[in-house]
């Protein structure tokens, strides 16, 4: 992680967000840092995708702007806006996986959720990637709680109103960089896996970048030639 990155995001925070319960938080340097890994992968990823089309960049894009609106919201303190932004992203990335897995499947951006899954069960999605498929999943319908209004208190009271800004959310913030990491150590392999990766036309610098993001283990995987 940058320290400067960092350190801008801490003030506008601070800036903008003044009583916010996460300032100072911990979990706060851990969720930047895996947000902001993450929106640097699908950078890459978008860099080096050879079947890059239209509707997959809308997709990328789309994984970008959420991972920047948790960066906004989660200062906020609220726990249901952070629930719904996690609810919106694992959905997108079942497009995305979606977008890799068949081809042949259009107008991803417009399915249902249901529609998402049933397609990615007749290419043995839950199979290929059953700890990708788990989690997502299991996130999704979590979430959608939320989503549906099922977990909301009543935002009644202006006491209520500033207790959600300055409260102390440590069990939160911890529970959503869990789920950001889960995601992240599954995510990133299926779409490598899935990818028909060319290293011989992959500028140097990209890999380079690419390397230091996801380390050696990872990156001798799926660029060894």
């Amino acid at each position: 992680m940058n320290d400067v990155d960092f350190s801008k995001y801490n003030t506008f925070i601070n800036e903008y967000f003044p009583n916010s319960g996460v300032s100072g938080s911990p979990y706060l340097v851990k969720i930047y840092e895996i947000v902001n890994r993450n929106i640097r992968f699908m950078k890459l990823i978008k860099k080096i995708d050879s079947d890059l089309h239209q509707e997959r960049q809308r997709l990328y894009d789309d994984f970008h702007l959420l991972s920047l609106r948790m960066l906004y919201h989660l200062p906020s303190n609220d726990e249901f806006i952070n629930n719904v932004i996690v609810r919106a992203t694992t959905e997108n990335i079942l497009r995305i996986v979606l977008s890799f897995i068949d081809e042949k499947c259009t107008d991803i951006i417009s399915m249902s959720y249901s529609s998402i899954m049933d397609s990615l069960a007749k290419k043995g999605f839950s199979q290929r990637y059953p700890d990708l498929h788990k989690k997502l999943s299991n996130y999704f319908g979590n979430y959608s709680k939320d989503v549906h209004g099922q977990n909301l208190v009543k935002l009644s009271e202006k006491e209520y109103l500033v207790s959600i800004r300055e409260e102390n959310s440590e069990k939160h913030l911890n529970k959503l960089y869990s789920v950001y990491d889960e995601i992240s150590l599954t995510f990133i392999p299926c779409i490598l896996s899935e990818m028909d990766v060319k290293k011989k036309t992959i500028p140097s610098a990209t890999l380079s970048e690419m390397l230091n993001l996801v380390g050696e283990e990872v990156y001798y995987k799926y660029f060894s030639s």
